[in-house]
């Protein structure tokens, strides 16, 4: 299941992108609405996930662990930014304010976007040690089992030459 994170994470971000973009383009209420629930999900999904906060948590090595953390402080930074886009009114002639602001709320979106694909890397890393130590682990398994044949049949050629001494 921890293979799965990075990609969801994405995936709930982008979505969450598209919603504020929506917001900010047409200032539909039904989209502010769909912004807050799905911020609120995807910040109560991020500390489910988050080992400082859920000991239970899928993540197993500590790179991840640190992505994780550092992905649960980017998340509060890009609500601060998307809480100062979304309390803009709708003027008349959009200012450079309001573009500064959007711009900041999609360099704080593109920082998570880019631990969410730090965090993919870990997990492949992960699988990758995870691949090679059940290679080990296998390798030497299949020493034991060859090394039990041999040791297997030394013993029944030793009981057949007792026996057919003793005939």
């Amino acid at each position: 299941e921890s293979f799965r994170l990075a990609d969801d994470f994405q995936a709930r971000l982008q979505q969450l992108n598209n919603t504020m973009l929506r917001f900010t383009a047409r200032r539909e209420p039904a989209a502010l609405t769909e912004f807050q629930r799905a911020s609120t999900a995807l910040d109560h999904w991020i500390d489910q996930h988050d080992p400082l906060n859920n000991q239970d948590s899928n993540l197993t090595t500590e790179p991840e662990r640190q992505l994780f953390g550092q992905i649960n402080a980017a998340f509060d930074a890009y609500l601060q930014a998307a809480t100062k886009v979304l309390s803009n009114r709708q003027p008349a002639q959009v200012t450079m304010e309001a573009f500064a602001q959007l711009d900041h709320f999609e360099q704080q979106s593109q920082r998570l976007l880019n631990l969410g694909g730090q965090l993919a890397e870990a997990h492949r890393q992960a699988q990758a040690s995870f691949l090679t130590e059940a290679n080990r682990a296998l390798g030497v398994l299949r020493l034991l089992m060859i090394g039990a044949i041999l040791v297997m049949l030394g013993l029944v050629g030793a009981l057949g030459v007792v026996i057919y001494r003793d005939l």
